[in-house]
């Protein structure tokens, strides 16, 4: 696998991983366990899909042009084969909160927009106090 992509990966991956855990610890807190075991299992389902489409990737890369398409698409009809089904058991078993399943599904994304804006607003600060002097 490609260096940078195993290191982007990494680095979302650790995010997300120090995220969850913080909301995990206050779900915990509120003791509604049906949250904590829908947000966990959302999350770590996100977490293994976010995995899944980087070794896509990186086997698309080393397919030919017509071969690559195939199997992306395959490969993204067998991912969102998976949140469905785990979308249907957060729906139909009442020990997980569908909410809280949708927001783990939901943390790789949430966590790469959040850390996009932070580094923006952080280099927009870093420009101005550098203006500024």
């Amino acid at each position: 696998m490609n260096e940078k992509l195993k290191k982007t990966e990494a680095e979302i991956r650790n995010r997300i991983l120090k995220i969850g855990g913080i909301l995990t610890l206050l779900l915990i807190f509120s003791l509604q366990i049906d949250w904590v075991l829908g947000f966990v299992l959302g999350t770590i389902i996100s977490l293994l899909m976010f995995r899944l489409l980087a070794l896509t990737i990186n086997e698309s890369i080393k397919k030919s042009t017509t071969g690559a398409g195939s199997f992306m698409v395959r490969r993204y009809f067998i991912r969102y084969s998976i949140y469905g089904v785990i979308i249907y058991l957060a729906l139909t078993n009442n020990q997980l909160d569908f909410i809280a399943t949708v927001i783990g599904l939901l943390m790789v994304k949430i966590t790469i927009i959040v850390s996009e804006i932070y580094t923006k607003f952080r280099d927009y600060l870093n420009n101005l106090v550098e203006n500024n002097h």
